[in-house]
């Protein structure tokens, strides 16, 4: 378990700042696509396609 935390951790830290932060956004405060668009000057499509390309980072091996 300690070794699959670690290894999220760093794919956290190594993701692109934009995608961490549609990430973080989505993930731990609850955000919708449009209220992170909002903060980020993004369309919701945008943000989609962060979130899309964030998971991907976290998730694929």
């Amino acid at each position: 378990m300690k070794a699959e935390l670690r290894r999220l951790r760093r794919r956290l830290e190594t993701m692109p700042a934009d995608e961490r932060y549609v990430f973080e956004a989505m993930r731990f405060r609850g955000l919708r696509y449009r209220a992170i668009g909002e903060e980020m000057g993004l369309t919701p499509r945008e943000v989609e396609a962060l979130f899309a390309r964030a998971l991907l980072h976290m998730f694929s091996d």
